[in-house]
């Protein structure tokens, strides 16, 4: 299992994302990304939360990298998702809530996403 700076089993950092990763089954995500089935919960539950974006590159030469301002959660959630192969996104990271909260990573947002789905950006 690996962990973050901060030692906390089960939150990755930096991790490839790629069309193959995103066909996994839910099954395989979940246990991939190290989160259970309540972590994923509680994760969601926190969803309006503001949250920031980081670790999104630009793949064009010459492009800028993107600024993404504070948006809730489940957007940023989204966001990462539906723009799988339009940035690298190897080194993504979306930070929300305390500063003792670990950010997700990109096989944790994938595994929530497949989770939850549109569920996301319900009121």
């Amino acid at each position: 299992m690996t962990g973050s700076p901060g030692g906390r089993p089960g939150f990755s950092h930096g991790l490839v994302i790629n069309q193959t990763l995103w066909n996994h089954s839910v099954g395989e995500s979940i246990a991939e990304s190290g989160m259970d089935k309540p972590a994923m919960a509680s994760v969601f539950r926190m969803r309006h939360l503001p949250a920031t974006i980081s670790g999104v590159r630009s793949l064009g030469r010459g492009q800028a990298d993107p600024i993404f301002h504070s948006r809730p959660l489940g957007e940023a959630i989204r966001f990462i998702v539906q723009t799988d192969g339009q940035y690298d996104l190897s080194a993504v990271a979306i930070f929300y809530g305390d500063r003792s909260t670990p950010p997700l990573g990109g096989r944790e947002v994938k595994a929530l996403w497949q989770e939850y789905g549109q569920r996301w950006m319900e009121l």
